[in-house]
This record gives structure tokens, C-alpha cells and sequence, in this order.
């Protein structure tokens, strides 16, 4: 993007760049992935982040840092949770196979829930804080047509209401940086 080659972004982590602007569309709740069997699967009511401290935890990805996993653990520090056992795995999809198959948690986006594993149960959480950004970038004074209509075409999304984990509306212009 700093190059100029590439027109927007999305992504989870606030990378900063003196040419690219940075919008926060929207948080997304975090939920936490378990194997079915799992004794915390028993309830579906939402669960605390304290309750995942005897169990080992999946992250991702282990590769570039920073990265959604520092999120994650960003998250559990300013709780004050002290991790017993944490696994560190390249891409989602990895952990949550090693989830399925009982090696441990994932705290994942909500909207990975409609990815309808079977071998996997999600429970909301109840941490407020307990939310992962996107964010679109994009070069910091484009104002190209395309751009324009993408970021309309977001916002008609976020007032249909149609997409996982709805938590709160675009982000307001006064919000983006």
C-alpha cells in the first residue's frame, strides 16, 4: 500500500504507515472454540475467559507478529489471566482441527461460527474487552470512484444487519484515523 500497488486492505491488526489511512469498521465478538465433548460444551450460556485458564490454548498464527494471536493473549493479560499451556499453530484452520480433535481452546472471531464444524462447540464470552477489529486500509488521500463505492457497499452491508457477530455500526468518520 505504501508502494501505491495496492488499493485497500482488511485485516485484524493496526499496522501504522505515514500513507495509509486506517478505518475500524466494525469489532467483532470473540467466542471460544471447543470440542464437543468438552466439559465447558455442557452450557451454551456465555463463558468467561477465567474458565479457560486450566486448558491448554490454541492460537494463531505463529507467523508474522505481530498478529491476530497477540490479540489473544493481549486480551487474557489485561485480565489478568495467566495461561497455563499455549500451543502456537500457523492458521486457523490448523486449530481448529487440533480443537476437534481435544488438544485444546481457541478463542476465535464469531463469524468463524459459520464454518458449522460439527466436532467444534462456540460459546460467547462474557469480557466485554473480548473483541477483535476490522479494519480496512487504504492510501491516506484516495478518494477514487471504486474506493467510494466499496466503502458504500460496506456500509449497506452493516445496515442490512447481515453479516456474524453484529456488535456495533461503521465506524463514524470522527473514528477512523
Amino acid at each position: 500500500m505504501n508502494a501505491g500497488c495496492i488499493d485497500v486492505g482488511f485485516g485484524r491488526v493496526r499496522l501504522e504507515g505515514p500513507n495509509v489511512k486506517r478505518e475500524v469498521l466494525r469489532q467483532e465478538p470473540l467466542v471460544l472454540a471447543m470440542p464437543c465433548e468438552h466439559p465447558l460444551a455442557a452450557d451454551s450460556s456465555p463463558i468467561s475467559l477465567t474458565a479457560i485458564k486450566p486448558y491448554p490454548l490454541l492460537i494463531y498464527p505463529c507467523q508474522p507478529r505481530p498478529s491476530y494471536a497477540d490479540q489473544v493473549l493481549s486480551i487474557c493479560h489485561d485480565l489478568g489471566i495467566e495461561l497455563g499451556t499455549v500451543h502456537e499453530v500457523n492458521e486457523m484452520q490448523t486449530a481448529l482441527g487440533l480443537v476437534a480433535a481435544g488438544m485444546g481452546l481457541c478463542i476465535v472471531p464469531a463469524g468463524v461460527q459459520k464454518l458449522r464444524r460439527e466436532d467444534v462447540v462456540y460459546r460467547p464470552l462474557t469480557e466485554a474487552n473480548a473483541v477483535s477489529p476490522i479494519i480496512m486500509s487504504t492510501r491516506l488521500h484516495d478518494r477514487s470512484p471504486d474506493l467510494l463505492l466499496l466503502r458504500s457497499l460496506i456500509d449497506e452491508v452493516y445496515q442490512q444487519g447481515s453479516y456474524p457477530g453484529k456488535v456495533a455500526a461503521p465506524a463514524s468518520p470522527s473514528q477512523s484515523q
